[in-house]
């Protein structure tokens, strides 16, 4: 569905840009990754989502267990708070993760091989944390309450300091984008309106050399100006 509509869409656009019919057709085959990068755009913002979700689940673990229930128990108790909690909104990954969890629980898996489970399935920092404190804690008998609420007061403080870094940055990250557009389109207005302002560029080899070395820095200037403003806390 994906990578055929954008070949021919990068195909033509480079047809117009650089007039070269085996140059496009060959830069065209780059579309065969976007699915792949669409993918991983989804995987990342769906990871930062529950991340920002994992302190609700923190909370309603630590009410459990002040409580005196178990831990078991108390990842059960909390799948119905989260539903109650996310009920309105259209995704909840945390929601359907502990869902996950009770069911492996069901199944009659333990506490340690669906904690080991959850952090290996969703490959995340704060889970990772999370993770190895309870059960380092369960094993040494050291108090589990006390250590999830120091570990969800943390990751608190980090979700809050990412969220500020991306209110921060978002301006950057659209002047970036900006800026890797801008030369594309004055070269497509040149090319447009005044075509034969343009010719010397596509008359000569050396012209098409420019343009292709200016295409590739633009790539190259959208990618560093992606990874300035990619601030992990």
């Amino acid at each position: 569905m994906y990578t055929l509509p954008i070949c021919f869409a990068i195909f033509l656009f480079m047809l117009f840009i650089f007039r070269s019919f085996p140059f496009a057709l060959l830069i065209s085959l780059a579309g065969v990754f976007y699915p792949r990068f669409i993918i991983l755009g989804l995987i990342k913002k769906r990871r930062r989502l529950l991340n920002n979700q994992l302190k609700e689940a923190m909370f309603s673990l630590v009410s459990s267990l002040r409580a005196g229930a178990s831990l078991q128990t108390a990842i059960e108790r909390c799948v119905q708070d989260l539903e109650n909690i996310f009920s309105e909104d259209k995704d909840a990954p945390i929601v359907r993760e502990f869902q996950y969890m009770v069911e492996e629980l069901q199944m009659g898996y333990t506490v340690d091989e669906v904690l080991h489970a959850f952090r290996d399935r969703v490959h995340l920092e704060d889970v990772t944390d999370f993770v190895n404190a309870t059960l380092i804690a369960k094993k040494r008998g050291g108090n589990l309450t006390e250590i999830l609420v120091n570990i969800s007061k943390v990751i608190s403080e980090k979700i809050e300091i990412s969220n500020e870094i991306q209110v921060l940055t978002a301006g950057k990250q659209m002047e970036a984008r900006m800026l890797s557009i801008m030369p594309v389109f004055i070269v497509g207005c040149l090319t447009l309106l005044s075509p034969e302002y343009m010719e010397a560029m596509y008359d000569s080899w050396v012209g098409k050399l420019l343009l292709f070395v200016g295409f590739i820095l633009i790539l190259i200037n959208y990618w560093i100006s992606r990874k300035i403003v990619d601030i992990h806390v």
